[in-house]
């Protein structure tokens, strides 16, 4: 029984490792062309709501949203500053940011992206929809 035991823990360990092996790889994954045109800071140039497109209001002139090679993410949404992870779908249409401290979490729908363009849409929770324009941030 003893040896049976011994077998049975020695092969749970090498599975645990095998999957801890697994995700680290997966988390390696080589960049595609999305993930790298996305990987930049992006400045609020425009806001689309029920068609209106507006330029950003005094408290939005700062808005906008960094996205990171490592995964962290730097959003500044209505003045307000946060920092989290970031994540696309498998599909890559989604890209989710969870913050760091609140673990709130906004999902992106990106519509257009080029080197020069950053256009997605975020649903609130009232449902409403909202387009965001951006730019790359010049330094």
């Amino acid at each position: 029984m003893k040896k049976v035991v011994a077998v049975f823990a020695v092969v749970c360990s090498a599975l645990m490792y095998a999957q801890s092996g697994a995700k680290s790889a997966a988390a390696i994954q080589p960049l595609s062309g999305k993930d790298s045109l996305l990987c930049r800071a992006w400045k609020l140039d425009s806001i689309e709501v029920f068609g209106t497109i507006n330029r950003p209001t005094e408290k939005q002139a700062a808005d906008g949203v960094t996205y990171m090679l490592d995964g962290t993410a730097f959003l500044t949404m209505e003045g307000v500053a946060k920092t989290g992870k970031w994540s696309f779908d498998k599909a890559k249409i989604y890209a989710t940011i969870e913050v760091d401290d609140t673990k709130e979490k906004f999902r992106f729908k990106v519509i257009t992206l080029t080197k020069s363009k950053l256009l997605y849409e975020y649903q609130d929770a009232e449902l409403i929809r909202t387009k965001y324009n951006c730019k790359p941030l010049k330094k």
